[in-house]
């Protein structure tokens, strides 16, 4: 999540799509359940970030990273954790030769995700 805290509330949606693909994939209520609590409070703080009145900065990134990468690890089949697993790597290598900001910036779709709610 932390490589994608460049713009206001950018984080803040990568964990809220990633935590509903969770869902959708591995629908394992009981588990995802447990994530409440952090979807709750980052939904508060939320319109905050996104109108840059409040950063989230790495501390924050982190913790949803951590939180959503500890939820795939109890949710998720083995062959899908793996999937996952190099899904990432392909992320952090794009990330070394490209910016992301310049592939977000390039999508129509993307672009659109990312200045949902944003003032700017």
């Amino acid at each position: 999540v932390n490589l994608f805290d460049l713009r206001p509330g950018r984080a803040g949606k990568v964990f809220v799509f990633g935590l509903a693909a969770l869902f959708l994939v591995a629908f394992s209520p009981e588990r995802i359940t447990l994530m409440f609590p952090i979807l709750a409070a980052l939904l508060g703080y939320l319109p905050f970030d996104m109108s840059a009145k409040a950063m989230m900065g790495d501390t924050g990134s982190n913790v949803l990273g951590a939180a959503l990468g500890a939820c795939a690890v109890f949710t998720l089949s083995p062959l899908a954790g793996l999937i996952l697993l190099l899904l990432l790597i392909g992320l952090h290598v794009t990330a070394e030769f490209t910016s992301l900001n310049k592939i977000i910036e390039n999508s129509v779709v993307l672009k659109a995700i990312d200045r949902w709610g944003r003032k700017e």
